[in-house]
């Protein structure tokens, strides 16, 4: 009920023209840049994951690396580390927005409202895809970036899955909000037997039908991605519209997610298994990944923090927020050129690698220094860290722009 109030007086304030500034969470604003970091960290170490874990050809030599149990351990963490950023953008979007359009579909005149909403927020994705197609196009001309081409769709389509999910939800995120408000004894139900049923399907999926690795479009499985991502967006929502009943599970779900993560990926490192570290975190089916993120965000939220406005802050937390405003920018130019990135970052940590190859040890296995594996870590990370830097600044320098500029931010 106070959710409601608080809605309609929001609501009327805008009818007048009052401006309402919404309170922003930092930690949330944190949790976006870490989702995003982890992103490209996965990113980074894809080609030896890939190689390691499913057996593909990929341009690096991983035969010394099958089993270094430290390279193992760190590549299967960050696997997961990659999914879990994927699930904490949806979530995210489910967790503030679903509430939000469940209390406003008791307000007169909702369905033009949150369609005039939605049309605003595809038009963002649409034109932020379609500046970046240009730049990346134009970048193409001078420097060959590969699957990049007019003449193919597939980098558009295919390659912005993630994206397209995204849109989709949108679009419907105002139904959802409708059901979830007026179904309120069975949407719970819903929400938990779809999450099991979706749950036990990806099980089956990364244990027992992975498929190839590189799925066309409407492969079931890679459908079931979109639908993995589809429930975390809901469930999310739920977990929004039922906050006093989840506000002290996160750190519990948190650290004890981080524990099972870091302890099945010790013993699979250990017993030198990649194909199970690779079924254990196989793509968006991983539900140690949900488990991460659902965890992160409960935990972001889930004490009472000061929260302040634009204009009083810190200069780090201005930053921060600043930063962070740039997600959607980066998931955007991270699919449209992570060929051409990982083009720079493959060949120097390859380099890193071979270094500290050499030797046997007792079982007749090659042996790769630690320090090798460290060194080849750290750079990877900064690597990452130091792309997702650049692409952010230059998206709130040009893509936020265009967007004030067509009058689509607000």
């Amino acid at each position: 009920m106070g959710q409601t109030t608080s809605y309609l007086v929001g609501a009327m304030a805008r009818k007048v023209g009052v401006e309402v500034k919404r309170p922003r969470n930092l930690r949330v604003e944190v949790l976006r840049l870490l989702a995003i970091l982890g992103i490209a960290i996965f990113h980074t170490f894809l080609p030896w994951f890939n190689s390691i874990a499913y057996g593909a050809q990929t341009g690096v030599d991983t035969s010394a690396l099958s089993q270094s149990a430290p390279m193992l351990f760190f590549l299967g963490l960050f696997s997961l580390l990659g999914a879990m950023g994927n699930h904490v953008f949806y979530m995210i979007s489910g967790f503030f927005l679903l509430p939000r359009i469940a209390n406003d579909s008791v307000v007169p005149g909702f369905w033009g409202r949150q369609y005039r909403a939605v049309v605003r927020r595809v038009a963002i994705i649409v034109v932020s895809v379609a500046l970046y197609a240009a730049i990346v196009l134009v970048i193409d001309h001078w420097w060959d970036i590969p699957n990049v081409s007019l003449s193919s769709a597939g980098w558009l389509l295919g390659g912005l899955e993630f994206i397209w999910i995204y849109l989709a939800l949108i679009v419907v995120a105002p139904l959802a909000g409708w059901l979830q408000r007026r179904w309120s004894s069975g949407w719970p139900v819903f929400i938990v037997v779809v999450f099991l049923a979706v749950a036990s399907l990806n099980v089956y999926i990364a244990f027992f039908s992975q498929g190839r690795l590189e799925r066309g479009f409407f492969d079931w499985r890679k459908l079931m991605s979109a639908v993995t991502y589809a429930i975390g967006f809901l469930l999310a929502g739920f977990i929004g519209s039922r906050w006093e009943y989840f506000e002290r599970l996160g750190h519990s779900l948190l650290f004890g997610s981080i524990f099972m993560a870091v302890v099945i990926e010790l013993l699979l490192s250990l017993a030198h298994d990649g194909a199970l570290i690779g079924a254990v975190s196989f793509k968006s089916t991983s539900i140690v990944s949900f488990l991460l993120a659902a965890g992160a965000l409960i935990a972001a939220l889930s004490r009472d923090v000061e929260k302040v406005l634009p204009g009083v802050e810190s200069v780090p937390a201005r930053a921060v927020r600043w930063l962070a405003a740039a997600t959607l920018g980066f998931y955007i130019v991270q699919s449209m050129l992570y060929a051409a990135w990982n083009s720079v970052s493959t060949p120097l940590l390859d380099a890193i690698v071979q270094s500290g190859v050499g030797g046997v040890d007792d079982m007749g296995y090659t042996v790769v220094s630690l320090w090798s594996v460290l060194l080849f870590v750290v750079v990877g990370i900064v690597f990452s860290a130091a792309f997702v830097a650049l692409v952010l600044v230059i998206d709130r320098l040009v893509r936020h722009s265009l967007l004030s500029l067509l009058k689509l931010e607000r």
